[in-house]
């Protein structure tokens, strides 16, 4: 594997990570490539959590996994804009838009969250 030049990256340990993550939510917002690392984590942590132990949760823009356990979510939030997408009509026409201006309506599903990662 990779490893750069006077630099020990130890491997991630799953359960020490479920550990500092109990009682937490942590999530991901963003498009695919926030996709990609939540994907690549949940593969390392749900090894060492036992199948009637976990939950996966699918609900509009959130998919969550839960750790029961450790009673910790690590979600994703997918969002390929962190504003507000629209449309707007222009004649007979539908035109999309983002709305620079507004995050407040993603931004409602953050507030509770402990450990937000953003991709955009």
């Amino acid at each position: 594997r990779w490893q750069p030049r006077d630099c020990n990256i130890p491997r991630l340990n799953a359960t020490d990570m479920l550990e500092r993550l109990r009682g937490k939510k942590l999530m991901f917002i963003g498009d695919s490539i926030n996709r990609n690392q939540w994907e690549s984590l949940l593969c390392i942590l749900r090894t060492v959590v036992p199948e009637n132990r976990k939950k996966f949760i699918s609900k509009g823009a959130i998919t969550t996994f839960l750790a029961k356990d450790y009673n910790c979510t690590v979600e994703l939030f997918w969002a390929p804009f962190l504003v507000e997408q629209g449309s707007i009509l222009i004649g007979n026409q539908s035109r999309e838009i983002l709305r620079l201006d507004a995050i407040e309506k993603h931004g409602a599903y953050w507030k509770a969250v402990d450990i937000l990662v953003f991709s955009s």
